[in-house]
């Protein structure tokens, strides 16, 4: 057998643990129990209780997904409640001694809101770019590919106002 070919056992412990996708972070530094609690006692109201949403989906086994958008001004606490939901993530994940499945993947609209958060544009992170032609064709989608639906709907958003006056 030739030096350079992979094992199967060490070919299926790098699929498991390389990442297709560099926004991926695996769960690691997690706080201790007393800075925890302090910075748990830092958030207001309306903070609080997603984040004990957040715990209470991440302890319940059969509890579906939680999808939240945040949004506000500068310095409302946007940057403050991701963080914490992510080492919430990280603290409370069932995945027990599983850790092909201890990761979650950061990503913002923006280059700037992504550096806010420690991760990457959502382009970056679901390699969406346009296929190019020639030498530096990085395998992006066509115009085609970009324009379907990456799947099905899992909700709507109204503007209210427009349904006040349609009623």
């Amino acid at each position: 057998m030739e030096q350079h070919l992979l094992l199967p056992q060490d070919l299926v412990r790098l699929i498991k643990h390389a990442s297709p996708c560099a926004a991926v972070r695996k769960r690691q530094d997690i706080m201790n129990r007393d800075d925890y609690y302090n910075v748990m006692r830092m958030t207001n109201a309306e903070q609080h209780e997603l984040l004990r949403e957040i715990i209470h989906r991440q302890t319940t086994p059969s509890a579906p997904p939680l999808r939240v958008f945040s949004t506000g001004p500068a310095g409302c606490g946007k940057t403050f409640v991701l963080r914490l939901a992510m080492h919430l993530y990280n603290r409370y994940s069932n995945t027990g001694n599983n850790t092909a499945y201890n990761a979650f993947v950061i990503y913002a609209r923006t280059g700037k809101a992504a550096v806010a958060v420690g991760g990457t544009t959502e382009h970056a992170a679901f390699k969406l770019s346009r296929k190019t032609s020639g030498p530096n064709n990085d395998g992006g989608l066509s115009a085609s590919e970009l324009n379907l639906p990456r799947g099905l709907p899992q909700g709507e958003i109204r503007d209210h106002r427009q349904s006040e006056r349609d009623v």
